[in-house]
């Protein structure tokens, strides 16, 4: 048995009855809205609890197409199949493209299967968004869990797309550039002469892979792990990161 939840949502008690009947046997879990104004209730009363909504266009007080304007507004997940006669199939275009409607289906139903099918291909194009926005979110999660740990390093962290516009500049490599906020400049005009050369030499390669170098810092002769890798971009040449590490401590 299913435990989505389904919402029929139509003034004619038969048509109604026998749409909710056929979702049951189908294993969907059924409630009922004689017209617009008491479906909205239901939703306002069990927020995120209906998978889809299977209303009629033409009903009193509240229209199908008001319910489904209000009912996306309230939930935009919620999958809607609007179920209209042949005269109000204009509205029910509009309801697909301006209101957000999933499907529509002709009445009279030519076989109530098509009501399930349907429902089914809305119910999973449903689940299909949850999980996109689960993963959006856990994706920004994680992204700003490492920019936590970028900001808090103690090595210097840049980062740069396809152009060599630095995209990421941590308080490390801030303090050693000299510079509050380089973000957003062009990588040559900040970095130091040796990180530039060294970097433009990673660049000339072929296909240059993440590397390590050891540099010694010009100033205090200090030494410096420079690891660089390639990063992503949606373009034929991808961005970088840099990390630089004093090592000073490793040099014998």
């Amino acid at each position: 048995m299913s435990d989505l939840r389904i919402l029929v949502v139509d003034d004619n008690d038969s048509f109604r009855g026998l749409m909710a009947t056929h979702l049951s046997r189908s294993g969907y879990r059924v409630d009922v809205a004689v017209d617009g104004l008491e479906a909205l209730e239901l939703i306002r009363r069990s927020p995120g609890a209906y998978s889809v909504m299977v209303t009629d266009l033409m009903m009193p007080r509240l229209n199908g197409l008001e319910l489904v304007r209000e009912s996306r507004r309230l939930e935009p997940q919620l999958q809607v199949v609007v179920i209209t006669a042949a005269t109000t199939l204009e509205m029910a275009i509009a309801a697909l493209r301006a209101e957000g409607a999933y499907d529509y289906l002709l009445k009279p139903l030519e076989a109530i299967g098509e009501l399930t099918v349907a429902v089914e291909r809305a119910a999973a194009h449903r689940e299909l968004q949850v999980e996109q926005i689960r993963l959006r979110d856990q994706l920004a999660q994680q992204a700003a869990q490492f920019q936590t740990v970028v900001y808090y390093s103690s090595d210097a962290i840049l980062a740069a797309d396809s152009r060599d516009v630095l995209t990421v500049c941590n308080p490390a490599a801030a303090r050693m550039l000299g510079q509050e906020t380089p973000v957003g400049q062009m990588a040559h005009t900040v970095l130091p002469s040796l990180l530039g050369t060294l970097l433009a030499s990673w660049r000339a390669r072929p296909e240059p892979g993440a590397q390590t170098f050891e540099v010694r810092w010009p100033s205090n002769k200090q030494l410096q792990s420079v690891a660089l890798a390639p990063l992503p971009a949606n373009s034929s040449r991808s961005g970088w990161v840099m990390v630089l590490r004093d090592v000073s401590h490793l040099d014998g």
